[in-house]
C-alpha cells in the first residue's frame, strides 16, 4: 500500500522557501508604508496652503462671520496652525490622520504618531499684494 502525503523533509524544504520569501518581503513591505505615510504627512503640509488662503480670504471678506471672530484680519502676516484650519472647516484631512481630542479634533503625524495640530504651522505674509507662504512643522520635531 502506498501512501499518499509529503515526507518530512519536502515539508521542512518548502517551509524555509516560505520563510526566506517572508524575509525577503516583509522589510519591503514595511517600507512602502512607511513611505506612504509620509507621503501622506507632505501631502498634508502642501493643503495647508490652500486651505490658509480660503481661510484668509473669507475672513478678510467677512471679518464679522462666526468663524472669524477670534482674530484680527487687518494685519500683513498671518499664523495659521493645521488644528485650526481643520477645526475651522478650512482643511481636509483624511479620517486616519484625524483624532478626537479634548478641544476638538487633532491632526497626527503618521510616521511619528504624534499629535502636530499644535506646531504644524502655515505663515502667511503679505507684500505688495503677492502672498508667500511658509510652513512649518519644526516644532513638531522638536
Amino acid at each position: 500500500m502506498k501512501n499518499k502525503g509529503f515526507s518530512l523533509v519536502e515539508l521542512i524544504v518548502t517551509l524555509a522557501i516560505m520563510s526566506l520569501i517572508l524575509l525577503i518581503t516583509i522589510p519591503i513591505i514595511i517600507n512602502s508604508l512607511d513611505k506612504g505615510r509620509n507621503k501622506t504627512y507632505e501631502i498634508l503640509k502642501e493643503n495647508m496652503i490652500p486651505s490658509a488662503e480660503s481661510y484668509l480670504i473669507e475672513c478678510r471678506t467677512n471679518p464679522s462671520s462666526p468663524i472669524c471672530i477670534d482674530r484680527v484680519w487687518d494685519g500683513t502676516e498671518f499664523t495659521f496652525t493645521a488644528g485650526e484650519l481643520l477645526n475651522k472647516g478650512f482643511l481636509k484631512v483624511p479620517s486616519d490622520l484625524v483624532k478626537d481630542s479634548q478641544n476638538g479634533k487633532n491632526i497626527y503625524n503618521p510616521s511619528t504618531n504624534k499629535e502636530v495640530g499644535d506646531c504644524l504651522k502655515i505663515t502667511v505674509t503679505i507684500e505688495n499684494y503677492q502672498y508667500q507662504y511658509n510652513v512649518s512643522d519644526e516644532e513638531c520635531n522638536g
